[in-house]
């Protein structure tokens, strides 16, 4: 069967239940294995029926499954809040047509290139630590962001993101960076990502 341009079969038999997705535009038929996060379905339950159950949610994680194509993901159109930590994902273009996301977490991956965020114009809560990423620019239009995390990566200027009050918190701590904290930010991670690092740092 295929689900947003991707052919899946049902796993029932797998002790937890798995959606297994092949792609059939990558060399070799990648494996794309998804999860469905404290939820369970009968056994025998059609692809169909959990197709239509997947589109219904305005949450979902997937959190440590090896995912490294999320075309999959861009037909959930009703989330708001998707945590895609600790996988391999490096082009996370895709989740463009999620235009509800108030809530993405995608840390832990292997993101450099984070033009594609400027789509997300209801975002408040924003994960991107440790990632590969150098320049934050893209983030100076996300004026909607309450929360952001961008430790551990590679960025040497934090000048961008100068102009937004980050009311929640801002966390940029083991980067490169040559210029100091935006001014009048709190500096405190919330607990809104399950699994996620979220210790708290105190700005100096």
């Amino acid at each position: 069967m295929v689900w947003n341009g991707v052919q899946c079969v049902n796993a029932n038999a797998l002790p937890n239940f798995y959606l297994i997705c092949i792609n059939q535009q990558t060399t070799g038929a990648q494996l794309a294995t998804i999860s469905v996060i404290q939820k369970s379905y009968p056994s025998g339950t059609s692809c169909q029926n959990m197709f239509d159950d997947l589109n219904s949610q305005s949450s979902l994680v997937f959190q440590g499954d090896q995912i490294s194509d999320i075309t999959p993901f861009q037909g959930f159109a009703n989330l708001t809040s998707l945590d895609l930590w600790n996988n391999q994902i490096s082009n996370f273009a895709p989740l463009a047509n999620l235009p509800q996301l108030t809530s993405l977490n995608l840390a832990h991956n292997q993101i450099s290139n984070i033009q594609a965020i400027t789509s997300f114009k209801k975002l408040t809560t924003l994960y991107l630590f440790e990632n590969q990423i150098v320049d934050i620019s893209p983030l100076a239009q996300l004026t909607t962001l309450t929360y952001l995390d961008i430790r551990r990566n590679q960025i040497t200027n934090l000048s961008p993101i100068s102009h937004i009050t980050y009311s929640a918190g801002l966390l940029s701590e083991e980067n490169p960076s040559s210029t100091s904290m935006p001014s009048g930010v709190v500096i405190a991670a919330p607990a809104l990502a399950t699994g996620t690092s979220t210790s708290t740092a105190t700005q100096q």
